[in-house]
């Protein structure tokens, strides 16, 4: 049997409704691009205004950069022997400025380096005993580094290189205070062992309560090792030996 006119499954019709439906789409992409033109123009003339602003801000702050022009011309009252002498005077004057200025500030240089090197000193005085030829050696070829924290900085770092060495150090002269003297008349020194026991000052135990840390962390960060206290020392300070 025929198709029967207007029927939508012709075969004539669907061409037609291809057609439609392509140059649909089409439009549709007309209208995407014709958009985009339109906001990249609007993006272009907006850079070009700013572009505009920024290059007129840069000329009137070069305009106020321009320092005004100074007259070539002389007064006629120009006296080129008084201008001279005056130049000499103002050098002269900074000249002795410096000179009674710099012999204060070399001693006060020199009083901030001696007060930390004896305060670095006393915080550990064993190892400081021990690398202070060094550490001097180092300072008089290098003056220049003579300033604030150079001591401790020195210290620490030849103390963390050479902690190994040292720790041998110690084990070493433990050794030798607990050796007992052979000879049977002369008696075995007491106490020698404990005397070489790390101790905390006062000032320090008020240090460590205040920070409310642990005898042996507080220790470890001023000198970078553990401790090695002596039998219930820390505990006589009211705290307990960690594992």
């Amino acid at each position: 049997m025929a198709d029967q006119p207007g029927d939508p499954t012709t075969p004539d019709d669907k061409p037609v409704d291809a057609v439609e439906a392509k140059l649909a789409e089409i439009e549709k992409v007309r209208a995407s691009l014709e958009a985009d033109r339109a906001s990249l123009a609007e993006e272009k003339q907006q850079t070009a205004n700013l572009n505009q602003t920024m290059s007129n801000l840069a000329d009137t702050i070069q305009q106020q950069n321009t320092p005004e022009p100074v007259e070539e011309s002389l007064p006629e009252d120009f006296d080129e022997n008084t201008l001279r002498a005056a130049g000499i005077i103002a050098k002269r004057q900074l000249e002795a400025y410096h000179n009674e200025l710099m012999p204060v500030l070399t001693d006060v240089q020199v009083g901030q380096f001696t007060s930390e090197w004896e305060r670095v000193k006393a915080s550990d005085p064993k190892n400081f005993a021990r690398m202070e030829t060094s550490m001097k050696d180092y300072f008089d070829k290098n003056p220049t580094q003579k300033v604030v924290g150079a001591v401790e900085n020195l210290f620490v770092k030849m103390r963390g290189t050479h902690y190994t060495k040292l720790q041998e150090m110690d084990r070493a002269e433990r050794q030798q205070d607990t050796t007992i003297d052979p000879n049977p008349t002369t008696m075995p020194r007491k106490g020698a062992k404990e005397a070489d026991k790390d101790t905390l000052s006062d000032e320090q135990w008020g240090v460590v309560k205040g920070l409310g840390v642990t005898p042996e962390h507080y220790y470890m960060g001023q000198h970078g090792r553990k401790p090695d206290f002596a039998d219930g020392y820390i505990e006589d300070h009211g705290y307990k030996k960690e594992a």
